[in-house]
């Protein structure tokens, strides 16, 4: 049961940004908030414990059923990612699940949280199920290659036509991939999507394209992608840290 929870929580958390992007119902899932602190050097140690210990009992009590946290293994390493899924936004009215299951404590927690990071950076999302293949019942992930992209403005089709067809790779290869909308918080037209993989040797044979598309059709999957449409902000590898992370417990995981 587990198991079907985190895929649950699992299918779109990654983060594509475009301002003004009319809801179909289709393609749009939950509603999320993920926030990037920046631990202080040295310090991860004591943050670590800090969520395990303080936070995520917390939350849990505060009736949060899951969050996800990935650790950055490229760029400055000293990131953390949390991702909180939602019902939907009114979850953000009133008191967090952290103050409701604190209640006094919860000023302490937040000084003692400030003195061990250096910044934080949140912006709320949308999962785009267009975007991703995570099917349920799958297994927790390890490590993920993590995209931040910026699409041209007007030109968000042509860059689904290229996501879907690199899903159709994926699909072929195994590699699950999820991807959001980020929509407040962040510049329009930003993407961001993750690719799972289960060790660094697996990142090492290739991308799904590569691996499973002859000459011919990685020719015309590159030509989906000509100059001008995606500028790639950043490419990091993630990896999944369980021990931060809240997994809804089975009476949570029909959800």
């Amino acid at each position: 049961m587990q198991r079907v929870a985190l895929a649950t929580l699992l299918v779109g958390l990654t983060a594509l940004q475009v301002a003004g992007r009319a809801q179909t119902g289709v393609a749009d899932g939950a509603w999320y908030t993920a926030t990037t602190y920046s631990v202080k050097p040295g310090m991860m140690p004591e943050f670590r414990q800090l969520i395990i210990k303080e936070l995520n009992p917390a939350t849990k009590k505060g009736g949060l059923a899951a969050s996800q946290v990935w650790r950055f293994s490229t760029g400055n390493t000293n990131r953390v990612l949390r991702i909180v899924l939602h019902n939907s936004l009114a979850d953000r009215d009133g008191q967090s699940a952290a103050q409701k299951g604190m209640g006094a404590g919860f000023a302490a927690y937040q000084k003692k949280l400030a003195a061990l990071i250096d910044s934080s950076n949140t912006y709320i999302g949308q999962q785009r199920l267009d975007m991703g293949w995570n099917p349920a019942g799958s297994p927790a992930p390890k490590l993920a290659e993590r995209y931040t992209v910026r699409i041209a403005p007007g030109r968000n089709a042509e860059y689904l036509k290229y996501v879907q067809a690199f899903l159709e790779a994926a699909k072929k290869s195994g590699h699950r991939r999820t991807a959001g909308q980020v929509v407040f918080g962040g510049p329009a037209g930003t993407f961001v999507s993750n690719t799972f993989y289960d060790s660094w040797a697996d990142l090492a044979k290739g991308r799904p394209p590569n691996r499973v598309m002859s000459p011919a059709e990685l020719a015309a999957f590159n030509a989906l992608n000509p100059p001008g449409l995606i500028t790639v902000v950043s490419r990091d590898i993630t990896i999944y840290d369980a021990e931060m992370s809240v997994v809804a417990d089975a009476t949570t995981s029909s959800k």
